[in-house]
């Protein structure tokens, strides 16, 4: 074979060697829980640098240009690594941080179709040396399909291992109440769902100004002084935006008094108090503008490698980017709600993703929302584990009404909740 035909992917390669030194090692867990190994790499100097930074995790240390020298000198392998212009150049050009799972793959896939034309030479020259008979031919038939098969993740299991995990799961939440759910601090919500669930994929819906994006910081806010770690995106507000509402949510005091800066001693008291309380939560937020799936898919799992995280929070799935894949603005929103459930169970976090509903609810007499009504995809209904809808009362404008349409593992219903919008905040009615 000429060395020019063989699959490789050097650019791909590079690129993750790149991105592991920018983010001094964060991303090297990405990578490990790939099953990225150095003999996937086709160069010798990636290899012997891969290698080395596996090294350099095992003890603990960070990764970066020095430490990487400083390791393969000691070694004697700092110029079969290429060197400090073969490290320099690693750096350069790294396209994106949160591309590094799809490297990784264009990496693996180069490493196993080399794998395969290694025995497909073998067992070619084995069957030219071979006897034509039935026992060559089964020894070579049995050498590819083994191959084969080694490039194939085996995903499945024994039901019976899967039900002992299941039923010592449900031992812990008899033993422990609060490995039931992550509770969302409202109690008729709470009820019907158990809390929010890892790998589960709850839908917020709503028309404009109902109070979704209100209801999913009130949860957030919750679930973080309880002790739990949430991250918000969002696509729709800015970060200060956020954390104007929270402030006045905390203290108590109108946000539109907080913009006037028209505020008493005990205002500034109430706010400095509300901050102090913020300071305690592990509650993240990222206000990226047109996110695709996979930048918010990348940007959570760095996150929670390097501080944690329990629940994730996307405000609105209708303003996040498609990928190159969806032909229409319906292909972008099922994908992208496909995405977000698989990120849930890929990450074992519970996610919360906030919808648009269609304009047809409004032309109603009832104005009671319905899962038909879920705005460009009826993938979310299919989707989605949880569907929550929250609008205003048609006989009191300070009630929201909130109505789970869909639970698949647990009863609908509907709930009230009282809805202060100046102070941005719903409580029990």
């Amino acid at each position: 074979m000429e060395i020019d035909r063989i699959p490789q992917a050097l650019e791909a390669e590079r690129s993750i060697l790149g991105a592991i030194m920018l983010s001094n090692g964060d991303l090297l867990d990405e990578a490990i829980d790939h099953n990225l190994t150095p003999s996937d790499f086709f160069s010798r100097k990636h290899q012997t640098v891969y290698g080395a930074m596996l090294a350099l995790r095992s003890r603990r240390l960070p990764i970066d240009f020095t430490t990487l020298k400083d390791h393969l000198a000691t070694a004697n392998r700092f110029e079969q690594a290429g060197g400090a212009s073969g490290l320099s150049a690693l750096i350069d050009g790294v396209p994106r941080l949160d591309t590094l799972t799809y490297y990784v793959e264009l990496v693996k896939i180069a490493a196993k179709m080399r794998r395969l034309m290694q025995v497909c030479s073998e067992v070619a020259q084995f069957l030219a040396e071979s006897q034509p008979d039935q026992d060559s031919l089964f020894e070579a038939q049995q050498r590819l399909h083994s191959a084969c098969a080694a490039t194939v993740p085996d995903r499945f299991r024994r039901i019976s291992d899967i039900a002992t995990e299941y039923l010592n799961s449900v031992k812990t939440r008899e033993e422990d109440p609060d490995k039931v759910g992550i509770f969302t601090g409202f109690e008729d919500l709470d009820e019907h769902t158990l809390g929010l669930q890892r790998g589960e994929a709850l839908i917020i819906a709503a028309r404009p100004s109902q109070g979704k994006t209100t209801f999913a910081m009130n949860i957030s806010e919750n679930v973080a002084r309880a002790g739990k770690r949430v991250a918000v995106v969002s696509l729709e507000m800015t970060a200060s935006a956020l954390s104007e509402k929270s402030l006045s949510r905390g203290a108590m005091i109108d946000s539109y008094k907080m913009r006037s800066g028209r505020l008493t001693s005990e205002d500034w008291a109430r706010l400095v108090a509300s901050l102090e309380e913020l300071g305690t939560c592990e509650l993240w937020v990222c206000d990226e503008a047109a996110l695709k799936a996979a930048q918010i898919k990348a940007r959570a799992a760095l996150l929670k490698r390097s501080h944690g995280l329990d629940v994730l929070v996307v405000d609105f799935l209708q303003l996040m980017n498609g990928s190159a894949r969806s032909q229409s603005r319906f292909e972008a929103v099922s994908e992208n709600v496909r995405e977000m459930k698989n990120l849930a169970k890929e990450l074992d976090v519970a996610v919360i993703v906030l919808s648009q509903l269609s304009r047809s609810v409004e032309s109603r007499a009832n104005p009671e929302p319905q899962l038909s009504d879920l705005r460009e995809s009826g993938e979310i209904e299919q989707v989605a584990d949880v569907v929550v809808f929250i609008y205003t009362s048609s006989d009191n404008p300070d009630m929201s009404c909130v109505k789970i349409g869909k639970n698949r593992n647990g009863p609908v219903g509907s709930f009230r909740l009282k809805y202060e919008r100046e102070l941005n905040r719903l409580s029990r009615s």
